[in-house]
């Protein structure tokens, strides 16, 4: 899933970015949480629980 964003989103200063396009993106809350879990992978950031929520709109235990 990560494969939808651009090579050079893939850095810790892109992370706003790639929020705001996840969070638009018309895919199951499932689909996001992924493609954040694999997009911070890739870009070294750590995970967070307010990032899975800005993402899919519910709370982080929930998806």
């Amino acid at each position: 899933m990560a494969d939808v964003f651009p090579v050079s989103w893939f850095r810790q200063e892109a992370q706003e970015m790639v929020l705001d396009f996840l969070g638009n993106m018309p895919v199951p809350v499932e689909d996001k949480k992924q493609a954040l879990i694999e997009w911070a992978d890739r870009a070294g950031v750590t995970l967070t629980a307010e990032m899975v929520e800005a993402v899919t709109g519910l709370p982080a235990g929930e998806v």
